[in-house]
């Protein structure tokens, strides 16, 4: 199994692999003609921390953060997208690729904090990971597209 920062893997410069294994957390996915500049937008972004797994070449899992500068000074991160191909589930592949994000967002980016929102679902894989529940999380989503 490698574990490696997106940056350093050239081969994912093409977006639909990890698109193909982000349908697996819901079936939506922008079109295809939208999928390369939504891709170079991401990658650009230098908020942006991504990882991604493999096994015998073949991309297993992808999860991310970004990181959010506070006025006061500080810094958190918002764990976001972390999926783990089906066939894989079950191998703590999870559990080391969100171990490898809050370890980069302590100590390579210096938050203060690390935060994400789950299903119900997944909060005992959550809580297996260290987080705990803190709070409410509330969401406002648009309805339609712009």
């Amino acid at each position: 199994m490698q574990f490696e920062p997106i940056y350093r893997v050239p081969v994912l410069r093409d977006a639909s692999k990890v698109f193909s294994l982000l349908t697996e957390l819901s079936s939506f996915a922008p079109d295809l003609s939208d999928q390369t500049s939504f891709w170079s937008l991401f990658l650009n972004d230098t908020s942006n921390y991504s990882l991604v797994a493999f096994h015998n070449s073949h991309l297993i899992a992808f999860g991310y953060f970004s990181c959010i500068r506070t006025p006061r000074g500080g810094s958190f991160a918002s764990i976001q997208e972390v999926v783990v191909s089906r066939e894989y589930r079950g191998k703590d592949i999870g559990l080391t690729l969100i171990s490898y994000l809050v370890d980069a967002a302590f100590r390579e980016w210096s938050c203060f904090r690390v935060e994400l929102s789950c299903n119900i679902s997944n909060q005992n894989f959550y809580q297996k990971c260290g987080f705990t529940q803190d709070g409410v999380n509330m969401v406002l989503r648009r309805t339609q597209a712009p």
